[in-house]
C-alpha cells in the first residue's frame, strides 16, 4: 500500500491485479461541491452549459456516494474501482461536461439566432410602416391603426376624430431654399404635431407636406377643435433651419367617425373635403366636415 496521505482519507492502493482502490469520502465531496458550484451558476436558465455540467457532476457523485455506502455495509472494506474503470469513467464525466457545454453553447447561439432573427423581422415591419423622413406612421400603418382604432371606439363609446393637415406656402420653401430646408421644416413640423397630441394618438404622414392625425376616445367635436387650433398654431410659428428663418402655416379638415363615414377611406374623403374648404376660404384654419361653409379658426 502507498499512503498519499496518512492523516486523510483519500489515498490510492495499488494490489497484484493492478487495482486502483479508492476511498471515496473526499471524491464525493468533489464532484458533490462541483456539482453546487455548477448548480449555483445556472440562474434558473436551463439552457446553460452549467446546467447540464451540474447535472453531470451531481449524478456520478452521486453514484459514488451510494457506491461506498453499499460496499461499507457489504463487508466494511474499502470501495474499489478497477484501473480501467477508473479511466472510463473520468474520460465519461469529461465527456458529459464537455458536451454539457456544447450543447449549452448550441442552445444559446440557437437562441440568440432566434432572436436577432424576431428583431431583424420586427425592424423590417417597423421600417414599413414609418416614413423614412420623418418617423411618422405612414399610410399603411394609419390604415391599420384606424381600423383597430374604430374596433375600441364601438366598444368604447367614445368618439373618433381624424385630421388631415396640409402645410400653406411649403412649395415656396422647397423652391427658395431647397430640399434640404423643406426636410428640415418636414421633421421639425411632425416634432410639433407630436407635442401637441396626447400619446394614445397617432400621426402619419401621408406623403409630400400632408400629415393625418387620428383623436381616438375623445368625449366632444370641442376636443378635435382645440387641438387643430393648437396645431394650426404651433406650425405658424417661424421655423429655424441653420441660418434661415422660415415661416409657413397649415389648413386643416376635420371629420369625425360615425357622423362623416364609418370607414377610413370614407372618413379621408371627408377630411380631404373639409381641408379644399378651408384653404378657399383663406387657409390658415380648420373646418369640420359637415360645416364647410365655416371656419372655426381662419386667421
Amino acid at each position: 500500500m502507498f499512503p498519499l496521505n496518512q492523516h486523510r482519507t483519500t489515498y490510492i492502493q495499488v494490489d497484484y491485479k493492478l487495482r486502483i482502490l479508492i476511498v471515496t469520502s473526499a471524491y464525493v465531496i468533489q464532484f458533490l461541491l462541483l456539482t453546487l458550484i455548477h448548480a449555483r451558476r445556472i440562474q434558473g436558465d436551463f439552457t446553460s452549459p452549467n446546467f447540464i455540467t451540474s447535472l453531470s457532476f451531481g449524478i456520478f457523485g452521486g453514484y459514488l456516494l451510494l457506491r461506498n455506502f453499499y460496499t461499507l455495509l457489504q463487508d466494511h472494506a474499502a470501495p474499489y474501482l478497477h484501473a480501467g474503470a477508473v479511466y472510463a469513467t473520468t474520460y465519461f464525466i469529461g465527456a458529459l461536461a464537455t458536451t454539457g457545454w456544447t450543447l449549452g453553447f448550441l442552445m444559446i447561439g440557437y437562441a440568440n439566432a432566434d432572436a436577432e432573427r424576431q428583431r431583424m423581422l420586427d425592424e423590417v415591419q417597423h421600417l414599413a410602416r414609418t416614413d423614412a423622413l420623418t418617423g411618422l406612421w405612414n399610410r399603411l400603418a394609419m390604415d391599420e391603426i384606424l381600423t383597430d382604432a374604430f374596433s375600441r371606439v364601438k366598444r368604447s363609446g367614445k368618439g373618433l376624430a381624424l385630421l388631415v393637415l396640409d402645410l400653406d406656402g411649403f412649395k415656396g420653401v422647397n423652391d427658395t431654399h431647397g430640399h434640404h430646408t423643406g426636410d428640415a421644416v418636414l421633421v421639425e413640423t411632425a416634432q410639433r404635431i407630436q407635442n401637441v397630441v396626447r400619446q394614445t394618438d397617432s400621426v402619419a404622414r401621408l406623403g409630400g407636406d400632408e400629415f393625418v392625425v387620428i383623436l381616438e376616445g375623445i368625449d366632444s367635436a370641442d376636443h378635435a377643435g382645440r387641438v387643430a387650433g393648437l396645431i394650426v398654431e404651433r406650425i405658424a410659428a417661424p421655423y429655424t433651419v441653420e441660418d434661415l428663418s422660415v415661416s409657413i402655416g397649415t389648413s386643416i379638415g376635420v371629420a369625425f367617425y360615425g357622423q362623416d363615414g364609418e370607414t377610413g377611406d370614407e372618413l379621408l374623403k371627408a377630411a380631404d373635403g373639409a381641408l379644399y374648404a378651408m384653404k378657399e376660404k383663406g387657409k390658415g384654419g380648420y373646418v369640420f366636415a359637415k360645416q364647410r361653409s365655416l371656419s372655426t379658426n381662419e386667421k
